[in-house]
């Protein structure tokens, strides 16, 4: 159940959606937003895709198969036995599917006979009741957090959707997440909220104005380029003015490997920061070898709400790696303004 679940073939959320799949059932991607983090909407979106599968195949088995390998993957299997039945088409179906169908029911059997094996469930750190705002002005969630006393870690786990810790403004709106305790604070606050420090959190952003008569959703200098033979990430980002790790992120790369011929997104201005452009973020530009496997290091500064979970998943390294390199152990405590160590 961790919203933030990515998979090596880059599906994600909960549902583990890929992206054409996502697309299809109406949630939205975007270089701000990506609704399969969001625990409700995909969901939704998962359950319409399992009500469709059992219309096709009149079988909640084929049905959860669809799911994971796709309704093609269980036509041919289907063709090839001969037989409509999971048990029958099961040596026909792709290794990972096979044992898909059994987990799932295993999963279900857990959920409803947990009492009999004396498993009881852990306590939750999600408060019991959260309240829902519409958003449509630009809005940080530092600029929540600085203004209510709410962790970011909190803000993040109610709105895993926002992938930069920005809410975008729009005409439609964006719904943020509250614990019911920061409701009253934040109707009474709101205007010092959506001003405070916002020409350092969207100062570098160029805005269209809306309908709505706030700021519209941020705007770049976005193209696309397809990558040339002999090119490469590093070249790629010294080209236009960005990092390697911004240029990852943009395009969901795990490695620095490129193939010839793959079109790259590029925001030529770079887009914010995973934490926004706080005045207490930096990261030092040089970079240096370390002794283990001569990869490439550079330092980072702790910002105000990081853990070191996020700085891992931000700079595309394990958690184990980023404590090893740094000497650290997972109950290490970090403080605003320390430099540690992360993959250049």
């Amino acid at each position: 159940l961790n919203p933030f679940a990515v998979s090596r073939a880059n599906a994600k959320g909960i549902w583990q959606f890929m992206y054409r799949t996502a697309k299809q059932y109406d949630l939205e991607i975007n270089s701000y937003v990506d609704e399969r983090f969001d625990p409700i909407k995909s969901c939704h979106a998962a359950a319409r895709y399992l009500r469709d599968a059992y219309t096709i195949f009149g079988d909640w088995a084929l049905a959860i198969s669809s799911y994971n390998c796709g309704s093609g993957n269980v036509n041919k299997a289907i063709r090839r036995s001969g037989s409509r039945e999971f048990w029958d088409i099961y040596p026909y179906l792709p290794r990972e599917t096979r044992g898909y169908v059994p987990s799932f029911v295993g999963a279900l059997y857990l959920l409803n006979y947990y009492k009999s094996y004396n498993i009881v469930p852990d306590n939750i750190t999600m408060p019991a009741h959260v309240d829902t705002f519409r958003i449509h002005k630009n809005l940080h969630f530092e600029q929540i957090s600085d203004n209510l006393g709410i962790k970011l870690d909190e803000l993040r786990e109610l709105n895993p959707q926002y992938t930069k810790d920005i809410i975008p403004a729009s005409d439609k709106g964006y719904v943020l997440n509250l614990p019911f305790n920061y409701t009253v604070p934040f109707v009474e606050k709101e205007k010092e909220i959506y001003a405070y420090k916002d020409s350092v959190y969207f100062g570098n952003v160029v805005y269209n104005g809306g309908k709505s008569g706030s700021n519209s959703a941020p705007t770049e200098d976005k193209i696309t380029i397809k990558v040339r033979k002999g090119q490469t990430l590093g070249g790629i980002a010294s080209r236009y003015g960005v990092t390697v790790s911004q240029i990852k992120r943009w395009n969901n790369l795990r490695s620095n490997n490129i193939q010839i011929g793959k079109r790259l997104v590029i925001y030529k201005k770079g887009a914010p920061s995973y934490s926004g452009s706080s005045s207490t973020a930096s990261t030092s530009v040089s970079s240096s070898k370390a002794s283990s496997g001569g990869s490439a290091y550079k330092k980072y500064t702790i910002r105000k709400g990081d853990t070191l979970y996020m700085i891992a998943k931000r700079h595309n390294m394990s958690l184990n790696d980023l404590l090893s390199i740094n000497g650290l152990s997972k109950k290490s405590k970090i403080l605003p303004g320390k430099k540690i160590k992360v993959k250049a």
